[in-house]
């Protein structure tokens, strides 16, 4: 994506943004910059769709100084592209350079838990070990803080065949412990939030929340695909986020 296409497909996501609503918490402070790492939950404008990231910095609420995210990445794995660790590694050689954000976001572990080997303990050792690396880089210094997102039961995915629940539980659980034993790291409760809008969609202006459907996905349908939120889920996942950015 070119610099103008990114910056007119930002501007698109403006008006996206407050057809959504996401409710600013923080006008009289400072914008924060942040960093974000993960996978096609929070890849900027995977299939064309603004996610959490994009609409957050569209909206003015944060800034995004980089989006090192990329479709399929693991925690799990070392010295690859996609895996947690081979992103830390290019933001410390391409970004940290450029200044260490005020917030760090990592929002990583669906396709561990969706894919992944029966086990998820190696999975959240290296997460561990990448927010130990995180954390020597400066991200928890100061006022800043370091990010963690928990994950939605993928359970309640439109192409899922199986019960994840219990390895989602076990996933957030080993997050929770890696946020409680390290100062200013803090953790984002997605599964709970996501709980209530699948029990109580029409408060969130959602007529469905099991079908996928891509152009319905911007306003009342919960899934744009099998596995992926639309634009709408993920204004529900930004302004989740939004609190703890500020």
């Amino acid at each position: 994506m070119t610099d103008l296409t990114r910056r007119r497909s930002l501007a698109l996501a403006v008006g996206a943004v407050a057809a959504v609503g996401i409710t600013p918490v923080a006008a009289h402070a400072a914008v924060k910059s942040f960093v974000a790492f993960g996978d096609s939950y929070t890849m900027s404008f995977r299939a064309g769709i603004p996610t959490w990231a994009d609409q957050l910095t569209a909206a003015g609420e944060a800034k995004m100084l980089a989006d090192m995210a990329i479709s399929g990445a693991t925690a799990a794995g070392v010295n690859q592209k996609k895996t947690l660790d081979g992103q830390v590694d290019r933001w410390i050689a391409d970004y940290k350079a450029k200044g260490v954000p005020d917030r760090t976001v990592i929002y990583m572990g669906n396709n561990d838990v969706g894919s992944g080997p029966p086990s998820l303990s190696a999975a959240l050792a290296q997460y561990a070990r990448q927010v130990d690396r995180l954390i020597a880089n400066g991200v928890t210094r100061g006022a800043r803080r370091l990010v963690l997102c928990l994950l939605h039961d993928w359970t309640r995915n439109p192409d899922s065949t199986r019960n994840y629940r219990p390895r989602v539980k076990t996933w957030n659980n080993g997050l929770r412990a890696i946020a409680a034993a390290r100062p200013n790291v803090i953790t984002v409760d997605l599964f709970s939030r996501f709980e209530d809008v699948f029990a109580h969609k029409s408060k969130y202006g959602l007529t469905n929340v099991t079908v996928a459907n891509k152009p319905l996905s911007a306003t009342t349908y919960l899934y744009e695909d099998g596995n992926h939120f639309g634009r709408k889920g993920h204004s529900i996942i930004a302004q989740e986020v939004l609190p703890k950015l500020v």
